[in-house]
């Protein structure tokens, strides 16, 4: 049996030259210190959509990095998009910052990902989902990490919450019980 190369999906969060003649722009990985939180949080003020990107890498090390609000991006590819992909439906998702689409496509037991500004990538579907749910996961705890009080970010975990939570569902649903 040949074996399939995993999904991964990460996200970074983009961090603008503060020279505001400069259109320099880094994207800063996922934080896993208090000090990496510590510089996202600095550069908030110069990136108030929380824009980035989402990066899903698949067989041989192939990249596509969709940029966007990871906002919307959680919301949206990370949660929203997982009934569908489970009941091998085509998905298109808006992107939210600027004018076009993100398309998965069910093709037998994999996922062609394809859309506006990314290219064309087929990736084991079930590795997908589970990689999505997992960044989507992710994502809501670093916003809890970014957050100085409990009224920061109060409204955006809601709706993070609420996503996820349909998410957590339609991925109980799919998955059958263990005897």
């Amino acid at each position: 049996m040949e074996e399939v190369a995993s999904v991964a999906v990460q996200f970074c969060f983009t961090i603008y030259d503060e020279d505001a003649q400069s259109d320099k722009e880094e994207c800063a990985p996922e934080p896993h210190s208090q000090a990496e939180i510590e510089r996202i949080r600095q550069a908030l003020p110069q990136n108030e959509e929380r824009s980035g990107e989402l990066v899903i890498t698949g067989p041989d090390n192939v990249e596509v990095r969709i940029k966007d609000s990871l906002d919307a991006l959680a919301m949206q590819l990370c949660f929203e998009s997982l009934a569908d992909l489970i009941a091998e439906k085509h998905v298109v998702v808006r992107h939210y910052l600027m004018y076009g689409y993100i398309r998965l496509d069910p093709e037998g037991d994999l996922t062609l990902l394809s859309g506006d500004y990314i290219p064309k990538v087929r990736v084991d579907r079930a590795q997908l989902i589970a990689a999505l749910f997992a960044a989507g996961e992710r994502y809501i705890a670093f916003i809890k990490n970014l957050r100085r009080s409990d009224t920061d970010y109060a409204e955006l975990l809601e709706m993070l919450e609420s996503y996820h939570s349909d998410a957590a569902q339609a991925m109980e649903s799919a998955t059958p019980a263990q005897e």
